[in-house]
């Protein structure tokens, strides 16, 4: 039959004029089918289901490569059913790069797509790809974003570079906007035909990101189509392709053996590769050696091999693509340009940078970034009185890059110094089970006879031996961030004195416990509690409780109070409570309890002091009690029930407890 044009009428009239010819598709969707037996038929189903006509415009091509389960026969099913548009190939197995270009060998659609067998497509997006390339005939590349079902759900992270509904990349101005998932992917068949391109034989795992590379470089230009998705099904037995390469040692030196043939293929004539191709290796390569722990028992002669292959690519990125890496954690990026500069790994007991001593400072240099120990942020976790020592207690952790043990930590009122002792603690921050930093953690507890003739208190941080210290700036952290950076105007109190942090000088300054201090002091927080939005008659309770809290603190009475489970009793702590009631009659003991508990009367006949949770009076024992005994106490639950949300702030400090966890 002699070929004919075809007009069709789409989107409210407009015609497009499409170029189709009898047993000619549009689309060639190439599935590489391994032992997907239960999820092909939702793959197939998603293509005749598209609002296009399946019949008219979709070739599918099955290859089942050496399928064990009944893959050859769900396959055969959907060819008898669609016999002009399904073609079945059988093959032993060979891996999917071997499927899928003998796929390609027999397709005839000028789009080409590589659906993987156990996912599926939104219902419109052939019809959104086939207009979108209608209206711009000289771009061959279209990608659509991916989202997750099953065991995993929501977008890729790669989605990110979707800020349109379409948008036409040139790599040259955007090449920030990076993909590598084929199967997301349509292609001009042209494209693939006339350059020889196709799968690379061999490689188990990094075929998609070779692909997209020798396309995009021949184009220099793809699209983005928004809003239709490509559905990546995260399999509950977690035995996809993606899911194995986590655990496969495979995914590490073959992968970075095609990056460098990647880059030595597209380096320029100064040994340069465009900044498409650096973030999209870097984006590869940062994901695999961020992973906290190797999925493997690496030898010394493995990390050796690595590490020289990860140095080798490293040395054609940029420093600015390495910390334009959004995965990556700041100290991640900057141990990765340790590896680039030095060509080690990064020590978990040293400096991930070189340190220069200079001006009364020391400056670690590591790449493009330079960082002063004068500008050393300590974040603060505890600061409080503990009144059974006398003494201040602070926990202060610094996140750096400085080597352990390298730094040393102190207070200072101006003559004393009050060492800070480290708390030893596991590495927090590994790569492929390197250790590569720990915050490291300092405590301190200072007597407060030793600061009776002092009216500050500031942190110092010292560089190995150095003869010179700097001031560490400090910030609050943890439960206090909401003293530190939220009102601003909370203070410690201790027996004889109260300590008030000065933002401004970045210090503690230390007031005498008088009643005119506490008076000064009290005045600023009720005014922060009055101006607040907060009701009228919430504005007089958190008063009284302030009030109620700094009372309690003169007290000599032990007041304890036990909780298990709000709902629930028969814990830890109903054993705890009866222990220490036979024990110490003396103290006042509570029970803490939920009325329409199924333990209530139980524990009401056992005589415990059951104070109903969430009641008023649960809130003043609360600001009151010495301590707080729970098997799962978890403060912030009580907070919420009484509608501390907001105001916890200006009481937590004058709470006598910690609370104390009994498990």
């Amino acid at each position: 039959m002699s070929r004919r044009k075809k007009y069709v009428e789409v989107n409210n009239n407009q015609v497009h004029k499409l170029l189709i010819w009898r047993n000619n598709y549009l689309f060639s969707v190439i599935i590489a089918a391994y032992n997907v037996e239960a999820y092909l038929d939702d793959a197939i189903e998603s293509l005749i289901n598209q609002t296009i006509s399946f019949e008219r415009f979709i070739e599918v091509i099955i290859v089942n490569d050496g399928s064990i389960d009944n893959t050859q026969i769900v396959a055969e099913k959907w060819k008898t059913k669609f016999p002009s548009n399904v073609k079945v190939i059988k093959q032993d197995n060979q891996g999917v790069s071997v499927a899928r270009n003998a796929g390609l060998k027999i397709a005839s659609g000028q789009y080409v797509n590589f659906l993987d067998g156990d996912d599926k497509f939104d219902q419109s997006v052939f019809l959104s790809i086939r207009m979108f390339f209608s209206q711009h005939s000289d771009v061959k590349i279209a990608k659509i974003p991916i989202r997750m079902f099953e065991a995993k759900e929501g977008e890729h992270g790669l989605n990110k570079v979707f800020t349109k509904n379409e948008e036409i990349v040139h790599i040259d101005k955007l090449p920030k906007k990076i993909f590598a998932h084929i199967a997301s992917t349509f292609i001009a068949r042209d494209i693939l035909l006339n350059n020889n391109i196709n799968f690379e034989v061999g490689r188990k795992y990094g075929e998609d990101l070779a692909l997209a590379v020798r396309i995009v470089e021949v184009e220099k230009t793809f699209a983005l189509i928004n809003n239709v998705y490509y559905n990546y099904r995260a399999r509950n037995s977690a035995d996809s392709a993606m899911d194995s390469s986590r655990s496969d040692p495979l995914t590490y030196i073959p992968n970075a053996d095609m990056m460098l043939d990647l880059i030595n293929k597209y380096k320029d004539d100064n040994g340069k590769i465009d900044k498409w191709i650096q973030m999209l290796i870097m984006y590869d390569l940062g994901w695999k050696i961020k992973r906290e722990n190797l999925p493997f028992l690496g030898t010394e002669e493995w990390y050796k091999k690595y590490l020289d292959r990860v140095t080798s690519i490293l040395h054609f990125i940029d420093d600015p693509i390495i910390d334009a890496q959004g995965h990556l954690r700041w100290i991640q990026k900057e141990a990765i340009k340790w590896i680039k500069y030095s060509g080690k790994w990064p020590s978990y007991t040293d400096n991930i940078g070189n340190a220069i001593v200079k001006n009364n400072d020391v400056e670690l240099c590591n790449g493009n970034k330079n960082y002063l120990l004068s500008q050393l942020v300590g974040k603060i976790f505890v600061a409080k009185y503990r009144p059974e020592t006398d003494c201040l207690d602070f926990l202060i952790v610094i996140e750096h890059l400085w080597g352990s043990g390298k730094l040393t930590l102190s207070a200072s009122d101006g003559e004393k110094q009050f060492q800070g002792k480290i708390v030893a603690e596991p590495a927090r921050q590994k790569m492929i089970s390197i250790p590569i930093h720990g915050a490291i953690t300092y405590e301190f507890h200072i007597p407060l006879t030793e600061l009776e003739n002092t009216n500050n208190l500031q942190f110092l941080v010292q560089y190995e031996n150095l003869d010179f210290q700097r001031k560490l700036k400090t910030e609050f952290s943890g439960m206090l961030i909401s003293i530190g950076e939220g009102i601003k105007k909370n203070y410690i109190w201790a027996k004889s004195k109260l300590l008030k942090f000065d933002f401004n000088n970045n210090k503690f300054l230390i007031l005498n416990n008088t009643l005119e201090n506490l008076q000064f002091l009290e005045n600023d927080i009720k005014k922060s509690i009055l101006v607040s939005k907060i009701s009228d008659s919430r504005k007089k309770q958190l008063i009284f409780l302030r009030m109620l809290a700094l009372k309690s603190k003169s007290s000599t009475s032990i007041i304890n109070i036990f909780q298990d489970r709000e709902d629930k009793a028969d814990d830890n702590a109903e054993v705890l409570y009866q222990t220490i009631a036979e024990n110490h009659p003396e103290w006042q003991n509570y029970f803490i309890l939920e009325r329409e508990s199924s333990d209530w009367e139980r524990l009401q006949r056992l005589n415990f002091n059951l104070i109903e949770y969430g009641s008023t009076e649960h809130e003043r024992l609360l600001i009151q009690a010495t301590n707080l005994i729970s098997s799962q106490a978890d403060l912030t639950i009580a907070q919420k029930s009484i509608n501390w949300t907001i105001f916890i702030q200006l009481l937590r400090q004058h709470l006598r407890y910690d609370c104390d966890y009994k498990n």
